[in-house]
This record gives structure tokens, C-alpha cells and sequence, in this order.
């Protein structure tokens, strides 16, 4: 059976869909939530604590430091892919190094005005702009330029069905 990844920037509906198929009863994790991937120094490969204070996240912080799926725990899944496909949803700096772990990539891709929206939203901040480091965070993720505003041209939750029920589509090989 496989891993079938699901990645994409902030706000794209990775976490959604990992609910959707996990309310069905398929086996799913998240990178975050299950600590799948962990935030590591670049140099010395050691396991770090993410800093709760924005401030700290200068430039150089995060040229120093990336966030990666571990290989420990990517061997895990492997072992309980053998009995059951595995979705694994959320974005790790060294995915495509890991690719071979993966019989299905899904990308998904979100405009920044759809991002900033859901983002703010799921935050509950005040209106756009820069607030808090939740919100920067988006700024230096790689957001696709789809559409200017998908949500004036399809609605956001016909496109979330969409994407759904191409992942339910993916047979395992």
C-alpha cells in the first residue's frame, strides 16, 4: 500500500482534507500535528524548539534552520503502509528528498488573496496586513499565482470538493 502526500503552502487545505479523510476512516497524519517533521538546525542536524516569539525569526534564523520530515519516523509510516494506504498531509523543506517514501505527491496551490483570507480567518486577526507572526509566516511561504481572486470566479468550497474527490480517485498501486 502507499503514502500518498499532501502538501501545499499555508491556507491551500491540507488540514481539511486530512479531516475529510480521516472522518471517513482512512489512516492519516500531518507533519505538524504528528510531529512527522520537526524543525532542525541546518548545521549541526540537531532537533530545535520553533521560537513563540516572532521576533526571533530573522532572516538568519531561518536561513539556519529548516523544517524536515524525519526519517525515523517516515520509516514508521512506510512499515504501517504496508497494510493500509497512509495520507500524509503538510510541507517539510526536505519532501522531495524523501520522494521515494511517496507513490503520490499532490501539490495544492492557493492564490495569495484566498491565502490571506483563510489565514486571518483561522487566526481570527484583524483585517490584511502585516500582524503577528502567524501572518508573516505566509509572506515567506512559496504561495502559487493562480487565479487573482479564485473565490470571485469558483466557489472555495466547490474547489475544496474538487480536489477531495481527486485524492479519493489516486488508486493505491
Amino acid at each position: 500500500m502507499p503514502i500518498i502526500y499532501i502538501t501545499g503552502p499555508t491556507g491551500a487545505g491540507k488540514t481539511t482534507i486530512r479531516r475529510k479523510l480521516s472522518d471517513l476512516g482512512y489512516l492519516t497524519f500531518d507533519t505538524d500535528e504528528d510531529g512527522i517533521a520537526e524543525h532542525q538546525d541546518n548545521v549541526s542536524g540537531e532537533k530545535i524548539d520553533y521560537p513563540t516569539n516572532s521576533l526571533l525569526l530573522t532572516p538568519e534564523w531561518q536561513a539556519r534552520h529548516a523544517f524536515n520530515l524525519s526519517t525515523t519516523k517516515m520509516d514508521r509510516l512506510a512499515d504501517l503502509a504496508k497494510e493500509k494506504t497512509v495520507y500524509l498531509c503538510g510541507a517539510a523543506s526536505n519532501d522531495l528528498e524523501l520522494s521515494e517514501y511517496f507513490s503520490h505527491i499532490i501539490c495544492l496551490n492557493i492564490d495569495v488573496i484566498t491565502a490571506e483570507a483563510r489565514i486571518l480567518a483561522a487566526y481570527r486577526l484583524p483585517g490584511p496586513g502585516p500582524v503577528g507572526g502567524r501572518y508573516r509566516r505566509l509572506r515567506r511561504h512559496r504561495i502559487g499565482r493562480g487565479t487573482r481572486s479564485l473565490r470571485g470566479h469558483i466557489g472555495i468550497v466547490a474547489v475544496e470538493r474538487r480536489i477531495f474527490k481527486t485524492v479519493l480517485r489516486i488508486r493505491p498501486t
